[in-house]
Parts: structure tokens; C-alpha cells; sequence
């Protein structure tokens, strides 16, 4: 990144998801806060390209190559996206100066994984869900579409089995972290992020009202208000 009046905030993009996911939100700064979307490698327009380990330890490195000794990143992260956010910001905490996170779910057991991981069937969504298929063919490509939720399946199972973000790994981030929860998530409780928020030392939860869990049913005008608030930009 290079210097400017105003640092762009990094979006990342959740579970399943895509940096295009981020254009209506993008759209509701109306130019007040510069962002850059991205998408993980296995996503979006990188689909075709999957890491050798789909997980958050190699999305984590996907966050670095923007990283500058000069420049200190802005992050946001929605759901997953928040979950490699916060572990980058463990990981290098003096490269990361501010963390907002939405929907990112931090409790996670053997049981919450393999529940989440077992709603990722690509063959009962085609059957069951064929609307919802079609939006993922249209994300990643029909031809990647069904090796994402597979992969994605994976990383789930495995996040429940050995969660990266351990209670010392929260106590390390020292950049200023928000975390935003809607009030309709029925996927992350205001309990374990509160929790979250108790470890680490400079962060602060926020409950959106009448926000649900999926970004494209939030009110974008609603988290824009939040994150200009918070990184200051107008």
C-alpha cells in the first residue's frame, strides 16, 4: 500500500463468500473511507487457484502481502474474513493498527464444527438449494463452485478440532479492535464476543439492531455508519 491522505481499509470476505460480496457496502461509504476488497485464494476470481492448505492459517497470508513496514493495516472482516483478521493481528501485531470484525463467530468446539461443516454438502445444496448453488456457481465459477464448499466443509471441521485463535493469541493483538454482532445473528452470540473482547486489551463490542448474520441481508448504510466511525474517516 502506498501512503495517501486517507489508509484503505482491507475487506475481507466471509466463508463461501467473495470480495464482490462487499460492493453495496462499498457503494454506502459514497467515497468517505477507501477500501480495497479481496478475495482468498479459492474465491471469487481466484477460484481456480486454491492453496495447497485451505485454512486460516494460509488466508493469513494472503493479508501479509499487503502488509508495508511503513503503512500499518486497516482490516475488516466479515465472518470468516474477521476470524483471519484477528489471527493476523496475533500473529504481527505491530502491523495492524485497527481491527473491525462482523459476524465472526470465535467459539468454536469439535461439535460447532462438524455441525457447520455437515450444512456443506455440494451435492444436497444443488438438490435442496438450487437457487443458492447457482449463486455460488456464480461467485466462484461453475466449475469451482462445489470444490469450495468442500474445502470450505474442511476448514470448518477443522477449526472446530484445533482453533487457532487461542485466549493467548487474543491477548497478543494489540491493535484497536471493534466487534460489530447484529442483533438477529443467529450464528454468533454477543456471548463469546464479549468474551473475545475481555482478552483483548484495547477492543469494544457493538450490537447492530435488526441485522442479521448473512452480509447481503445487512442494511449496508447501517455498517458503513459504523466503520466511518470508527477508522475516522468522516
Amino acid at each position: 500500500m502506498n501512503e495517501s491522505p486517507m489508509k484503505p481499509i482491507l475487506m475481507l470476505h466471509g466463508a463461501l463468500g467473495c470480495a464482490a460480496d462487499f460492493a453495496p457496502l462499498q457503494a454506502a461509504l459514497n467515497g468517505n473511507l477507501l477500501s480495497v476488497a479481496i478475495d482468498f485464494p479459492g474465491h471469487g476470481l481466484l477460484a481456480a487457484l486454491p492453496p495447497d492448505r485451505f485454512s486460516i492459517e494460509e488466508f493469513s497470508k494472503t493479508v501479509s502481502r499487503y502488509a508495508s513496514g511503513q503503512q500499518k493495516l486497516r482490516l475488516f472482516g466479515y465472518s470468516m474474513g474477521g476470524y483471519v483478521s484477528l489471527y493476523f493481528a496475533s500473529l504481527f501485531p505491530e502491523m495492524v493498527e485497527k481491527v473491525f470484525t462482523l459476524g465472526t463467530k470465535l467459539a468454536w468446539t469439535p461439535e460447532t464444527g462438524a455441525k457447520e461443516a455437515g450444512r456443506l454438502d455440494p451435492t444436497k445444496i444443488l438438490e435442496k438449494v438450487p437457487l443458492f448453488a447457482a449463486s455460488l456457481a456464480q461467485k466462484h465459477g461453475a466449475d469451482h463452485w462445489e470444490k469450495n464448499v468442500a474445502n470450505t466443509a474442511g476448514l470448518l471441521r477443522a477449526l472446530g478440532e484445533a482453533p487457532p485463535l487461542t485466549n493467548e493469541a487474543l491477548g497478543r493483538i494489540q491493535a484497536e479492535v471493534l466487534m460489530a454482532r447484529g442483533s438477529l445473528d443467529n450464528m454468533v452470540s454477543e456471548e463469546e464476543c464479549r468474551q473475545a473482547v475481555g482478552l483483548i486489551p484495547r477492543a469494544s463490542y457493538v450490537r447492530l439492531e435488526d441485522q442479521p448474520h448473512p452480509l447481503d441481508q445487512c442494511d449496508p448504510s447501517v455498517v458503513a455508519a459504523q466503520l466511518r466511525a470508527f477508522f475516522n474517516e468522516g
